[in-house]
């Protein structure tokens, strides 16, 4: 009751028992060391509290940006397999645009940076093909081969 009221003269009128007694229990029971202890404890608790909560956001998050990885993965897996043709180039980089959009809101860049490969915005379904073909035939072009160190070719 003391740590509720935290008043000798108020607890000794509600309960009834004399002030000096209180006091003396007060003194030797150390009830102001157990409230400051008390009140480290809650503090500490409060922490642990703040930490799993931190922690169970970054848990999620980090969950969130595999989920958009493995998304990416499937639908570059898809396209360059051709195991699937989309109906619609412009939904396809859309989505892509999306999964961008949420990494950066969950990595905490900007969102408003444009990325995009090609700007769909003007493009008809047919030209949009055409721009993915043009890419597709880059990808698939062998790359030249390196030039070995010391092949003759350097005067210098």
């Amino acid at each position: 009751m003391f740590m509720r009221v935290r008043n000798l003269n108020e607890v000794s009128r509600q309960l009834g028992i004399p002030t000096p007694t209180l006091h003396t229990w007060k003194k030797e029971d150390d009830w102001d060391g157990k409230m400051e202890r008390n009140k480290v404890l809650l503090a500490n608790a409060q922490q642990v509290l703040v930490n799993a909560e931190s922690h169970l956001q970054v848990a999620e998050s980090v969950t969130e940006l595999r989920l958009l990885e493995f998304l990416e993965g499937k639908i570059a897996e898809l396209l360059l397999t051709e195991d699937v043709r989309p109906a619609n180039w412009k939904d396809v980089l859309d989505t892509l645009k999306f999964i961008r959009t949420e990494r950066r809101m969950l990595t905490g860049e900007p969102t408003s940076r444009q990325e995009n490969i090609i700007d769909t915005t003007a493009l008809r379904e047919k030209d949009i093909d055409g721009e993915i073909e043009k890419l597709k035939a880059i990808v698939d072009r062998p790359l030249p081969p390196k030039k070995a160190v010391g092949d003759g070719t350097d005067n210098g």
